[in-house]
């Protein structure tokens, strides 16, 4: 296992480098600093040959995912005390990490485009989310199926924007336009304790276009100057492309161009049409919810993205598929009563209670013609599945959970929709969350005496949201980051993976799953 491992860092430093020191046993507390450095490093390099636009193939450098896989901490046992020796879960558990890494160690082309690798908003752990900065790592770290939130704004145009209400931490808004800041539905009042919020319908898309994308930022609501409102992004991601002055707020429309040029496969996602003041918006226009996903449906449909073939799941090469994503069970409902053959797929983040109706605040599943909304309940799953929609992509935490001897065991939700038969399952987000420095949610414990004196701290919180199904809980070191994905692809079946850092999940399909 060490000379396979101390052969390949050697090898594939080159270029990310100056030298190949780096490649060495990471001790917790130096990720951040060495993320950071990483910003001017040339293995995120934006230049490219093809005219820009554009998005490549196969050119990713694959250093980083070296950082993230392959070092001491990526192989703990998070329940054992320092210095004790592994248990037997223990040993069943690293024995299987090592397999995977060692597949990926001798792998030549660990970040191949390959459809199993979805770009969450392109790569936001390394580049501010939904710019082109983002779909471009994204591509170059292996992903075959790049992301846009399509968010509608004040002339009715689609700009890519994650949450239709967020421009205020995830752009230059608050910070460097005041005159557009003053258009905010609350804008920011120094010394006023409330946030900003400022939502994409509240400006053209002209507008928008003079926005910068950031790092999505934690505010400082209590701020009394403008440039004290941003507090920074969370220590496990990093600005790898913060050489760049400004990375533009982006149209669907540039988007779809984007991809159908470069040759990637799209999955846009129609955002927050469940919410009030979405569809407050659209009425005070003379539209609905219903107007807004045909204009949607009919842009992928315009650009030429083609639904899978209906013979089989294995797809044409040289041909861009698209897939429209939604957590709101109307529009699936809509959609494929409208467009039979277009690809829908339903996404939902919180299951109602056992023997309950879906209800998350936003309405109760009654019936096709129930109030919308965010909800995961079978009954709900079944009758869009008679409908035609035959995808579904819940978070890890709901396909995952603990089996015996601490392995990762396919979920009750999982085995209802293998028992579906539905044609393909997804699930979201890889690499979304990192380590948490206090107690982080409303589950949250202190930590036990033996994690809090461990070398893992202070990545302990037991409250990590996306693993918290399955023992080994999120960190920054990848704690079960390939047991995950083998679980997840190999016992529940799902055909792909949303990844903030689409490399990992590239290196697992090309070298281990498809290899």
């Amino acid at each position: 296992m060490l000379w396979i491992l101390v052969a390949s860092c050697t090898a594939w430093y080159v270029g990310a480098y100056e030298s190949t020191d780096e490649c060495r046993t990471f001790q917790s507390g130096d990720d951040v600093s060495l993320l950071q450095r990483r910003a001017s490093q040339d293995s995120f390099s934006l230049e490219a040959p093809c005219e820009a636009p554009c998005l490549q193939r196969d050119s990713g450098t694959p250093g980083f995912i070296m950082e993230r896989l392959f070092h001491e901490e990526a192989v703990s046992c998070p329940w054992q005390s320092p210095g004790q020796a592994p248990d037997e879960d223990c040993k069943r558990r690293l024995a299987h990490i090592n397999e995977l890494r060692d597949a990926i160690a001798q792998c030549e082309r660990p970040l191949a485009f390959t459809e199993r690798a979805i770009g969450h908003r392109g790569a936001p752990l390394v580049a501010p989310e939904e710019s082109l900065a983002s779909w471009q790592i994204g591509a170059r770290s292996g992903a075959g199926y790049l992301e846009c939130d399509a968010s509608v704004t004040k002339d009715l145009e689609l700009t890519c924007r994650h949450s239709n209400c967020d421009l205020d931490s995830t752009t230059d808004l608050v910070t460097n336009h005041p005159d557009l800041n003053a258009k905010c539905r609350v804008p920011f009042v120094p010394g006023s304790g409330m946030p900003a919020t400022c939502c994409t319908f509240d400006f053209t898309m002209k507008e928008l276009s003079r926005l910068c994308a950031i790092m999505e930022n934690e505010v400082n609501k209590s701020a009394t100057v403008a440039s004290e409102y941003l507090i920074g992004f969370p220590g496990f991601r990093s600005n790898a492309t913060g050489n760049v002055k400004c990375h533009k707020v982006e149209s669907y429309a540039f988007y779809l161009k984007l991809l159908k040029k470069s040759g990637f496969h799209a999955i846009p996602e129609l955002k927050d049409t469940w919410n009030s003041r979405t569809e407050d918006f659209l009425k005070s226009k003379g539209k609905n919810i219903y107007w807004l996903a045909d204009k949607f449906a009919n842009m992928l449909q315009t650009a030429g993205f083609k639904p899978w073939p209906q013979e089989g799941k294995k797809s044409h090469p040289g041909t861009l598929y698209g897939i429209m994503q939604t957590f709101d069970y109307r529009l699936a409902e809509h959609w494929k009563t409208t467009r039979p053959k277009m690809m829908v797929e339903y996404m939902w983040q919180v299951p109602p209670p056992e023997g309950a109706n879906c209800s998350d605040g936003n309405g109760d599943y009654n019936g096709p013609s129930g109030p919308g909304g965010d909800c995961g309940g079978e009954k709900l799953l079944q009758h869009l599945n008679q409908l035609g929609v035959n995808m579904f992509s819940p978070p890890i935490r709901t396909l995952l959970a603990s089996g015996p001897g601490r392995t990762i065991v396919p979920s009750a939700t999982a085995k209802i929709l293998k028992e579906m038969n539905v044609e393909s399952i997804g699930s979201w987000s890889l690499e979304r969350q990192g380590c948490s420095p206090k107690p982080d949610g409303p589950n949250a414990q202190p930590p036990t005496a033996a994690l809090e004196a461990s070398s893992l701290a202070p990545c302990w919180d037991p409250d990590a949201w996306y693993y918290s199904t399955t023992d080994g809980r999120s960190t920054w070191q990848h704690l079960d980051v390939l047991p995950i994905l083998d679980a997840l692809f190999k016992k529940v079946g799902i055909r792909s993976m949303f990844s903030d850092y689409p490399a990992t999940v590239a290196a697992y399909a090309n070298c281990v799953l498809d290899a």
